[in-house]
């Protein structure tokens, strides 16, 4: 800083950094070690006489006696010389400098400035010292003066940065302070005030880089630690960086013009949401058209109105965590006393779940978090932490959010806004397209969730008020688009046409070249600057970039954040990039790497983009893996894929236990996102990699694995060979639990393929061998495969058998999946039965563990048997809910959906809305995948295929049930053949081939004479059958079939255990109300009966008159009354029906009225009167005599 400006004076003299001499604005020369050090004694001793003696004795001290006065009269000769002779007083015994008026000297001005107590004069002898006092001199003489002229300048300092801090000029008074550092580095208590105002300026990560660095200074210089006042000082910002959250947005150069209707519509939302009523916005708006001031402007009204505001940040360069912009926007509030009441709401288990966006909080220990367990606790989480705003949750470039962050909106969002808080999206429409974000973003405007605000560009009459100066504002809209961003550059350069690649040449030229390398370093590290990593990447101290970033903050670039700085936009940062010769950039990624090696080694996603950038392969594969595993703990796990998937490309091609470690992982990562065709042939490479090198583990890890793929594939015969391959490996290495898994995927193999016998056979090693080895997990597997292959077999009670004893071998060993998984296989067996209330209340005792479990495919599994199950009674409404959920939750487990989307169907039939039934099944088959067509196909073919016949389309029906006939015959599905058979059969009877009817008939009728097994909807077929014989005019056969028809329905009847739902099942469901309308037709006997009773009112004891009559319809005899084994429990049971029906019509039938009805006595009606007291305590009877 140059000196402050003084009164014009002829001569001066400098001592300060340097001895300089001025006369008339000439620069004197003065030549002489002892020469200068004279003329300095005689300047800090002015006034004063000085004897000759005692001068030469302070110059020359070593010198001997008979020389000393001979070397001091040279040395005034010279500076007599130099100066010349009116400069001093020199006398025979004395010499003095001659102080005149116009004589100014630096030092006696500081001395005079220094002792003032006013900020101006401090800060102009702050200015005067621009070094120590003569340093040029070694004479001993001059030490105390220049040490007392540096206390004096270090007392100035701390003077005027206690004034600028009291008078709140914080950014001065850092400056200030950091002089005094800088001159005086061991001054603790400097370093102490200058953490101070980094912590009130909220720079907290520039202040946490600058302990750091105290902290290495004095273990260097004096081996020693901060004092314990500076350790509390910086444990204090430490605490109050966790509650700054992320950086707010840029404070823009420019005022907010323009946007009315958009800014109306933002905080009418934000009103509601006050009043209850939240929603979801998203804000799309190309690069630079003033998204995030918009936000900034929203984001102010919700404050002085109320809401608590959150805000966080996407970036384009890698974050430590994928969910850090929604973590770091919800870290202020979560780690206020005002989120206290949380944690007890969540509980323990979601807190683990939820540790990825509470990195702060203390997680509880237990199992990590799996999928479900997250969905979970998000879904709660967003529904807790709703209920404590109202809320403003903002989350700006959202172009660049991770998949793993939009999936977990997708379930945070909804109940966060469902309670009264809005959340605000903002983004660049064209650079989120063809991603998941956009997918998420679609799903949400569907379902009337978003409401989107488009950002258009400035008209031209806002650029006239943003720029009120502009010579033409028509010409600078055109230049700019009326971009926002591209006018603020414009006003920057004027003279530069604003273009959307900004070049900002001009600009750099006027940084110094310190400034532009740590421009260039911070475009390298990113949007966010942490001052650490920065300062470290720069190779310069914190005290050394302080000045560049304060210069840079000067020259709109940077502004500060709570970690350290960050960019005023992303534009400028990519600008920077660009500029940035090409040549250079791996270099300077090297030593972001380095960095981030140095200071945040588990940031490993960042850690690998730079080494990835910097050329550095080999040590990105490496670093890539650990990011894909941090990934994969975290359940994100397409980043998780991309990691692994780029590690692989670092690595060489040849087979390496590091690769195909990797491959394997990648292939965990394709399951769970359901890339099956990716997973077999990462898995097929894995295995071949595994045996050219030899390694007989990993050889048999991944054919394990591969065969499992194949078979979820439908591969299974290539399944089958790879299994029974690692079988012979596991046993080779006598791997005998590997060899017990692979037993049980082979069976699972044939079970898939319909293979009953050959699935038993592997299914019954496996539970020999498990039993051998004392593996109960595994035996209870292999009794469970043994209880599918029953069920498949058409032997749903020897199915139970078996599955009730992999029950009882879960429970005692705490298998609680396995528990799940066997209980859900059981509600299986009970819908063979058809016992549709067993299944109804088995799964919603099992559905709790399958969710505490977190498996989303039994959860899917067992709704969609409830649902199966209410359909089955009729109950449509609860089973259209039920399938539906139950296709969610397979298309989150990556399953198929096919069997979801035909019982959607079938509901729909049901409810006789043929064309959407017929969509839907047409969707089914749409969305069927080759490797799965010959499984699934054919009951969508069959279901399709039999609406169609009763549409009278046999064209359209026929193909379809030829198909699906052909598919069980060679699955051997026996009652398949008899239902597709029997539907083809009608249709060819339909057209008039009466010679293919009759052989659909003659198959049919030999497989009835044989033992039919017990399986779905098993009526359905029966039904097609008698329809059939009936349409051939096989009079005789179509009977026995029809009474077969209406005995599997009583069968069916008889495991219904709910009354009421056993009635419905008769009167709710088409199909059966046809059964038994066709059953009565043909046996004549009449279920209703019409008496005339009196009325309840009716008075006794005399002859009733004509209008205390009523005609009452009784049911005597109801298709659910069969169902009763015991002959009393259906004579209560119709006698109630009886009591209710006339009750219904307001009559009061007499003992011997309802004993007629029954043909039972009047004493039996008594008796059963009474035991039906409990139930009807004022039954609507008469007496009568």
């Amino acid at each position: 800083m140059n000196p402050p400006p003084l009164a014009p004076r002829s001569r001066q003299i400098h001592l300060f950094g340097a001895l300089r001499i001025h006369d008339q604005q000439t620069l004197l020369p003065l030549p002489g070690e002892k020469t200068q050090s004279l003329l300095a004694y005689l300047v800090l001793h002015p006034r004063l006489p000085h004897r000759r003696e005692n001068l030469a004795e302070l110059l020359f001290p070593d010198t001997p006696f008979d020389r000393v006065r001979r070397n001091f009269s040279d040395t005034l000769y010279r500076l007599q010389k130099s100066l010349g002779a009116d400069w001093l007083i020199a006398e025979s015994e004395t010499l003095a400098l001659r102080t005149t008026q116009d004589l100014w000297v630096d030092v006696w001005a500081f001395d005079t400035l220094a002792a003032s107590p006013h900020p101006a004069d401090l800060q102009q002898a702050i200015d005067l010292y621009t070094g120590d006092l003569l340093p040029e001199c070694y004479d001993e003489w001059i030490l105390p003066e220049r040490e007392l002229r540096r206390n004096q300048y270090l007392f100035a300092l701390e003077n005027l940065a206690t004034h600028q801090e009291t008078r709140g000029n914080l950014q001065q008074a850092l400056l200030t302070t950091r002089r005094l550092i800088l001159t005086e580095p061991l001054h603790e208590p400097a370093h102490q005030t200058y953490l101070r105002l980094l912590g009130r300026l909220q720079r907290y990560g520039e202040a946490l880089a600058h302990y750091d660095y105290l902290t290495d200074l004095l273990r260097t210089e004096l081996d020693t630690a901060p004092h314990p006042e500076t350790q509390y000082l910086i444990q204090a910002l430490e605490r109050e960086r966790t509650l700054a959250g992320s950086p707010l947005p840029p404070v823009e150069p420019i005022p907010f013009v323009g946007r009315v209707a958009e800014r109306a519509g933002a905080l009418d939302a934000v009103e509601a949401g006050l009043l209850g009523k939240g929603s979801l916005l998203a804000l799309e708006g190309e690069a630079g058209m003033g998204k995030s001031h918009f936000l900034q402007e929203i984001m102010a009204g919700a404050r002085w109105r109320g809401a608590t505001v959150l805000h966080g940040l996407a970036r384009e360069t890698p974050s430590a965590s994928p969910f850090a912009p929604l973590a770091s926007a919800l870290a202020p509030w979560l780690n206020s006393p005002h989120a206290a009441p949380l944690e007890p709401l969540l509980g323990a288990e979601f807190l683990t779940a939820l540790a990825p966006l509470l990195p702060t909080w203390p997680i509880p220990p237990g199992p990590g978090p799996t999928p479900q367990t997250l969905t979970n606790a998000l879904q709660t989480f967003g529904g807790v932490l709703g209920r404590f705003g109202p809320f403003v949750l903002v989350l700006d470039d959202m172009q660049w959010g991770s998949p793993a962050l939009w999936t977990c909106l997708q379930t945070f969002a909804p109940p966060f806004v469902q309670n009264g808080n809005l959340l605000i999206l903002a983004y660049r429409r064209a650079e989120i397209e063809n991603t998941q974000g956009w997918e998420t973003l679609q799903t949400w405007d569907r379902t009337g969730l978003l409401k989107i605000i488009p950002l258009p560009p400035l008209t031209v009459a806002e650029v006239a008020e943003l720029v009120p100066d502009a010579p033409a504002p028509e010409m600078l809209h055109a230049l700019t688009g009326g971009n926002p961003f591209h006018i603020q550059t414009w006003l920057a350069e004027p003279r530069a046409a604003p273009t959307a690649q900004l070049s900002p040449a001009n600009r750099i030229s006027e940084l110094s070249p310190g400034a532009w390398d740590a421009l260039a370093c911070a475009a390298v590290l990113g949007e966010d600057l942490p001052f650490r990593l920065w300062a470290n990447m720069v190779a310069v101290s914190p005290l050394g970039l302080a000045p560049l970033s304060e210069e840079l903050v000067a020259r709109h670039w940077l502004q500060p954040s709570p970690s350290g700085f960050t960019f005023l936009h992303d534009l400028l940062r990519t600008a920077i990039y660009h500029e940035i010769p090409a040549a250079n950039l791996p270099a300077l990624h090297a030593r972001a790497a380095r960095a981030y090696q140095s200071l945040e080694p588990d940031n490993v996603r960042a850690l690998a983009f730079h080494l990835d950038r910097a050329g550095l392969g080999e040590e990105a594969a490496g670093v890539y893996r650990r990011a894909g595993d941090q990934d994969l703990a975290r359940l994100a796990f397409r980043e998780a894929q991309s990691a692994y998937e780029r590690a692989l490309t670092f690595l060489s091609p040849h087979p390496t236990q590091e690769r195909i470690e990797i491959l394997l992982a990648l292939a965990q990562a394709c399951e769970v996102l359901g890339e099956r065709v990716r997973m077999q042939t990462v898995l097929e490479e894995a295995l071949r990699a595994a045996q050219q090198l030899r390694d007989k583990p990993l050889q048999l890890q991944a054919s394990v694995a591969l065969g499992g793929a194949l078979t979820l594939r439908y591969q299974f015969a290539e399944g089958e060979a790879i299994s029974r391959k690692a079988l012979a490996l596991a046993r080779q290495l006598n791997a005998h639990t590997t060899e017990i898994e692979i037993f049980i995927q082979i069976g699972m193999n044939f079970t898939h393929r319909r293979d009953v016998v050959s699935a038993r056979k592997h299914y019954v090693k496996a539970l020999k061998l498990a039993r051998a080895c004392g593996e109960p997990v595994l035996e209870a597997r292999a009794l469970r495969g043994l209880g599918i292959c029953a069920r498949e077999s058409g032997l749903p009670a020897e199915s139970l058998k078996w599955l009730e004893e992999a029950l009882a071998v879960n429970r005692r060993s705490g298998a609680r999946m396995g528990e799940v998984e066997t209980l859900s296989n059981m509600v299986t067996a009970y819908y063979d039965l058809g016992a549709w209330d067993q299944v109804i209340r088995t799964a919603e005792e099992v559905l709790p563990r399958a969710e505490a479990l977190e498996n989303r495919y039994s959860i899917g599994y067992l709704r969609h048997l409830q649902g199966l199950a209410f359909y089955n009674l009729g109950e449509y409404t609860p089973a259209r809910h039920l399938i539906r959920q139950a296709r969610d939750d397979f298309k989150a487990a990556h399953a198929s959906t096919v069997f979801s989307d035909a019982t959607l169907g079938l509901i729909a039939e049901e409810e006789g809305d043929d064309a959407e039934a017929q969509r839907l099944y047409q969707t089914a088959m749409a969305s069927i995948p080759p490797e799965h067509g010959k499984y699934e196909l054919p009951v969508v073919q069959q279901d399709l295929g039999i609406l169609l016949q009763r549409l009278e389309q046999p064209l359209e029906a026929i193909p379809l049930l030829e198909a699906a006939r052909a598919a069980w015959v060679e699955q051997t599905d026996r009652l398949g053949q008899l239902k597709s058979g029997a539907y083809l059969g009608l249709a060819f009877l339909t057209i008039g081939d009466r010679t293919r009817a009759e052989a659909c008939a003659a198959t049919g009728w030999a497989m009835f004479r044989e033992e039919l097994p017990i399986g779905e909807k098993m009526q359905k077929a029966l039904w097609g059958m008698y329809q059939l014989f009936i349409g051939l005019e096989m009079r005789a056969e179509a009977d026995t079939i029809l009474d077969a028809t209406y005995a599997e329905l009583q069968r069916q009847a008889r495991a219904i255990q709910d009354v009421e739902r056993r009635r419905g099942f008769f009167t709710r469901v088409p199909l059966n109300r046809a059964i038994v309308f066709a059953y009565d037709q043909r046996h004549g006997e009449p279920r209703m009966q019409t008496v005339r009773l009196a009325r309840r009112e009716a008075p006794l004891g005399r002859t009733l008159r004509e209008d205390e009559w009523v005609e009452v319809t009784w049911t005597i005899h109801a298709p659910e009354d069969e169902a009763f084994a015991d002959k009393t429990d259906q004579r209560l049971h119709r006698l109630k029906r009886l009591l209710q029906e006339a009750e219904a019509r307001g009559a009061a039938p007499t003992d011997d009225d309802l004993a007629h009805a029954l043909n039972v006595s009047r004493r039996t009606i008594l008796r059963d009167m009474q035991a039906l007291a409990e139930d009807l305590p004022r039954p609507p009877t008469r007496k009568r005599k």
